[in-house]
């Protein structure tokens, strides 16, 4: 039987084979075995799943001793079941970090004790069938665990719907800094900004973020697709957001690099961190020059 089998086998193969909740379950029905599943081999687990999706100090458990086990596997749990969101979630809390809408005390987040109490939702979101189609293609890569967002606003995902309303609506903190750099009117009618809006944006680039306004008609012949692009402040080493956003014929730039130096000097000049980044997003669709050397400066 499994049971006779030595304790370094246990802790060293078979318990890092399973799941959190088997685990436990040999806890509970293994008494040769009960005493290896421990809360400091969860606090293993829990190291591992943060390190495994980027999360190390940007969230963490309450380390103060004795560690209760119940909380443990509760926060084990969380980490293991979300196992496909965390990465993106440690995108967004980088870059709400940026915007100072994380304690004052600064990262990592602390997960609470009762950080799995209550049940899951059964809320599955929008069905795929009620989400339309077109270039927004929300219907595309429909998840259950990341759900499309409706109001008068489409968002194709709830993380996407995360990211869009920290770049419109949770952007102006006391002391971040966010300001529109430039504004470029390109034509309802040009290629390029179609491209900028519908391509595929790679991560090396940015991370893109799409949306729609149709007043909550889906059948809406005047609705609105926009992208914001996010080029900085997602990533672990950075610490200026910088952003674009484009729709039918226009761009803007956005970022919370603090300037270099007043107007009229170039923007380069300004913005020494974030105009590179912009270049390097808009080159390959042959807006570098119209938008950035010909846009109007706003701020």
């Amino acid at each position: 039987m499994a049971s006779s089998l030595p304790d370094d086998l246990w802790l060293g193969r078979i318990l890092p084979s399973l799941l959190v909740h088997e685990a436990v379950c040999v806890r509970a029905t293994c008494r040769a075995k009960a005493a290896l599943v421990t809360a400091a081999l969860l606090v293993e687990r829990i190291d591992g799943s943060l390190a495994r999706h980027s999360l190390t100090g940007l969230i963490d458990i309450d380390r103060t001793a004795p560690l209760p086990f119940s909380y443990s596997l509760r926060a084990a749990y969380v980490l293991e079941q979300g196992s496909n969101e965390w990465p993106g979630m440690g995108r967004f809390i980088r870059l709400a970090a940026i915007y100072r809408l994380t304690p004052a005390n600064g990262l990592p987040l602390v997960l609470s004790g009762s950080v799995a109490d209550s049940p899951p939702s059964q809320q599955d979101g929008i069905p795929p069938a009620a989400i339309g189609d077109g270039h927004l293609s929300a219907a595309e890569g429909y998840q259950r665990t990341d759900p499309v967002i409706r109001w008068i606003w489409l968002f194709r995902s709830f993380s996407a719907f995360l990211l869009a309303t920290l770049l419109s609506q949770w952007r102006d903190g006391e002391g971040v800094g966010y300001r529109l750099v430039l504004s470029a009117h390109i034509g309802s009618d040009d290629p390029r900004c179609d491209r900028l809006l519908t391509d595929d944006i790679t991560e090396d680039r940015g991370i893109a973020v799409d949306y729609r306004y149709d007043r909550g008609n889906l059948n809406d012949a005047n609705a609105i697709d926009y992208r914001h692009v996010i080029v900085s402040g997602f990533r672990r080493i950075e610490t200026v957001a910088v952003s674009l956003c484009v729709w039918s014929g226009g761009i803007k730039l956005f970022t919370t690099e603090r300037p270099a130096a007043n107007t009229p000097a170039s923007v380069a000049v300004r913005f020494p961190t974030s105009e590179p980044l912009w270049r390097r997003l808009l080159r390959p669709f042959n807006l570098e020059t119209d938008v950035i050397d010909r846009g109007a400066v706003v701020g």
